[in-house]
């Protein structure tokens, strides 16, 4: 039998191996016989113990109260801890790049790796910890995560606002599949800030437009960017844009033709 303890808790269960009494060390917790048997019983206990201390450190790393049973389980395999923020936002993203394309951006989902990291990030250094359970998740942290992305990280309102957004996502998924009972982020409200991009005046457009630019990549980059501005084309359209898009319409004008992509910002 093997017996977990951790502060005056205790948690059994069996191994399903035999052994002499005459033969049992009881202080040891091993065979005191040098035959091949009890050696081979001996290592496998070892192999054991140290199964039993990697659950428990594991489980302290991501749980705030560790106890004998939890550890007992995890070595059991009973609880297969897949109930933790990071894992659950790993098996989000490993599901949204099979949409890549179809429903969902390339940009967008790294936008949900970027949150992922700087999830990670902040887990390590202000809880000193490599995952959390969801459990765990309270509207205090969510508070602190977003004080470390304006402090630490130095980050933009609406950047922030914007990893919020895909910490929440992951939250409600964990809600919804009754992982969690209660949202921590029912209270919490997401509120982008009204920014003003700006524009060139026709002047400046003009002064671009007839600079000598010196190297060749920088030149077709200005070049990319003047055929935005008077098409009103985003990157990532232009990119896309071929030689089939250029048609001639009923009217007798060359016209683009093509599908825009709503999605996409105006420079990756």
């Amino acid at each position: 039998m093997v017996r977990i303890t951790i502060n005056g808790e205790s948690a059994l269960f069996s191994l399903k191996a035999e052994a002499k009494p005459d033969d049992w060390d009881t202080k040891a917790g091993r065979l005191r016989s040098r035959t091949k048997g009890a050696s081979d019983l001996n290592a496998y206990l070892d192999d054991v113990r140290s199964k039993i201390r990697k659950h428990y450190r594991e489980l302290c790393d991501r749980e705030n109260v560790v106890t004998a049973a939890m550890v007992r389980d995890a070595f059991l395999g009973i609880s297969e801890q897949k109930n933790t923020l990071l894992r659950l936002f790993d098996q989000f993203n490993e599901d949204y790049k099979t949409l890549v394309g179809k429903q969902f951006t390339e940009a967008s989902y790294k936008d949900y790796l970027k949150a992922r990291s700087r999830l990670h990030e902040f887990l390590q250094k202000k809880k000193n910890r490599e995952d959390i359970s969801l459990k765990d998740v309270s509207p205090q942290m969510i508070t602190d995560f977003e004080r470390y992305l304006f402090v630490d990280c130095e980050n933009h309102r609406n950047t922030v606002i914007r990893y919020i957004h895909k910490f929440k996502r992951i939250m409600v998924i964990a809600h919804n599949n009754g992982m969690l009972s209660i949202n921590p982020f029912a209270s919490y409200k997401i509120r982008y800030e009204a920014t003003d991009r700006g524009y060139l005046s026709e002047e400046e457009l003009t002064t671009l437009m007839q600079h000598t630019i010196e190297y060749p990549y920088m030149d077709m980059l200005r070049d990319v960017f003047v055929f935005c501005c008077f098409t009103g084309l985003s990157y990532c359209d232009v990119k896309a844009l071929r030689e089939e898009n250029i048609k001639q319409s009923v009217d007798g004008q060359i016209w683009i033709m093509m599908k825009r992509n709503p999605t996409c910002r105006f420079f990756p």
